[in-house]
């Protein structure tokens, strides 16, 4: 019954603590990362920054998560991130600190308050606050079913020799706890449940120190499985692992002599494992952030990239929507407006791909721009699918607009495809195929009409990328001046066409069908950035 009861609270830290992150995700949504994104620009901020996101979203995992989608995204060096990893590992302590004050025995003032906030207010704002306070008191809730079992466990013999036995083995605790951390990918769990023990009167500073110490290398771990499918990733999370492995090593030795100065600081052993926790991060960035630069260097030494084929430049790149960002809905977000990106410039491909194959007269290459189209259509059914998963109701309402804003825009986007592929290549092949050719004059205005479509296309693209209202504006206005251009060009080609000329006739029929379609194009494009334009 007492280990039941343990892992009973085991499952209500961990719960607290991935509700937290939601509750997070729900209350900043994008702002944090655009926040943090805008602060790392210095090694000195960049730490900083760590630190202050660290403490108001005191989730180890998800802040790894997030750094390393940033860093994934190619905006940051991996010098900055490192620098940003060191700051979240001392701002996450904070937690632990409130913990050791033995907040969590208010757990039920935490669960009222935040029900209430959570259940019965509608707007997100409070609703995100009152999340966050419930998970606090999940994880208080969790941590006082531990310590009220654990206070019965002096009186099994059995289960106090196997904490005798542990207690005896710092390196085998450091083992499970960085093991517990990587399973339950919190290190405030892992620590929490430390502290809980000692609570109840089992375990001492002894025995919290190796815990402390494994969940932190745990995290790490954590942190390099996560951006192990990347290089800049992988260098990151190894440059961590290392540096928290190594003074992780040199606690170990020193363990006695460790142990004796905590116990020599004011405070019960709760308060002298917290303290502990933050001065081994502290000391970890004081040591490391100096060198941050020679620390990149060594792991791109270390680490360096795979040989690339002919064949493998020429595959289709990698996906950017990876099914664990789905937890927080506002990477999640970040994801898919890259695939989104990266789908616009496919599409962009397709468009300037046909363009090159009017201007050769290549069927062959329109043929396999018309196959390209296939593409698309998966890309767009894929981002569709992966932004139906978001929890709506983890999401903000502006997290909602923008995740309705990238669905119209690959909509959009699949819809420019098919008019590649089903109109211009079509009409390409077949003219190409009957011997037509346009005059010298009808040929410079669709090439004229081609570049303002593609300036078009960079535009629409550069406004989802930077979220530019004003392009946008510009973007919008710029459509009636299309049109009218179109229009005046059309008109001044009826009235030179020569009705008795047969060849003449279908060279129009051919240069009009590719004018129409073009600004088919033009139009989708310009229902893109509708979302963008304030409403009036």
């Amino acid at each position: 019954m007492i280990l039941l009861n343990i892992f009973g609270g085991v499952a209500l830290i961990l719960f607290g603590v991935r509700f937290l992150g939601k509750g997070l995700d729900r209350l900043f949504g994008q702002d944090l990362i655009r926040w943090l994104h805008r602060m790392t620009q210095q090694r000195m901020k960049a730490f900083g920054a760590g630190v202050a996101v660290s403490m108001v979203a005191p989730s180890s995992t998800t802040l790894a998560l997030v750094t390393l989608r940033i860093l994934h995204a190619g905006k940051l060096t991996a010098e900055r991130m490192l620098a940003v990893f060191l700051g979240t590992n001392v701002g996450v302590t904070v937690t632990i600190q409130l913990l050791a004050f033995r907040i969590y025995n208010y757990f039920p003032l935490f669960l009222i308050v935040g029900l209430i906030g959570y259940q019965f207010l509608e707007r997100n704002l409070f609703r995100g606050i009152g999340q966050c306070i419930l998970a606090f008191g999940f994880i208080f809730l969790g941590m006082d079913l531990i310590s009220l079992s654990a206070s019965t466990i002096p009186d099994d013999e059995e289960l106090t020799l196997i904490i005798e036995i542990l207690c005896a083995n710092p390196l085998a605790l450091i083992i499970i706890s960085a093991i517990l951390t990587m399973v339950m990918q919190s290190s405030t769990a892992t620590i929490g449940i430390g502290l809980a023990l000692v609570e109840g009167g089992v375990g001492s500073i002894e025995f919290l120190i190796p815990i402390v110490v494994g969940s932190n290398i745990g995290i790490a771990g954590t942190a390099l499985i996560a951006g192990f499918s990347t290089l800049e990733g992988k260098r990151l999370g190894v440059s961590n692992l290392i540096l928290k492995g190594g003074v992780a090593l040199l606690t170990l030795l020193a363990l006695p002599l460790i142990a004796d100065l905590m116990n020599q600081t004011p405070g019960n052993e709760i308060r002298q494992a917290a303290n502990f926790h933050t001065l081994f991060n502290l000391f970890i960035a004081v040591l490391a952030l100096p060198f941050v630069g020679y620390i990149s260097n060594m792991a791109r030494f270390m680490i360096k990239p795979e040989p690339q084929s002919p064949e493998d430049a020429l595959k289709a790149p990698a996906t950017y929507l990876d099914e664990k960002a789905l937890e927080s809905p506002s990477v999640g977000l970040i994801n898919a407006t890259r695939e989104t990106l990266s789908m616009a410039d496919e599409v962009k491909r397709m468009l300037t791909n046909f363009w090159r194959a009017h201007e050769e007269n290549n069927v062959t290459l329109a043929r396999q721009v018309q196959r390209y189209d296939d593409r698309i259509d998966n890309m767009n059914n894929t981002i569709t699918e992966y932004l139906s998963k978001l929890n709506e109701e983890a999401l903000s309402p502006q997290d909602t607009k923008w995740q309705f804003t990238l669905l119209n825009f690959t909509s959009e986007l699949e819809a420019i495809g098919d008019i590649i592929d089903k109109n211009l290549c079509h009409q390409l092949i077949k003219e190409v195929e009957g011997g037509l050719e346009l005059t010298d004059r009808d040929q410079q205005k669709l090439k004229e009409l081609y570049h303002k479509v593609l300036r078009r296309f960079e535009m629409a693209i550069s406004i989802l990328a930077g979220r530019d209202k004003d392009l946008a504006i510009q973007m919008h206005a710029g459509k009636e001046q299309l049109n009218e251009w179109c229009r005046k060009v059309q008109e001044e080609h009826y009235a030179k066409l020569n009705a008795r000329d047969i060849v003449s006739l279908e060279s129009s029929s051919y240069f009009i069908d590719m004018m129409n379609s073009l600004r088919r194009v033009s139009s989708h494009l310009t229902s893109i950035v509708y979302s963008f334009v304030p409403k009036k």
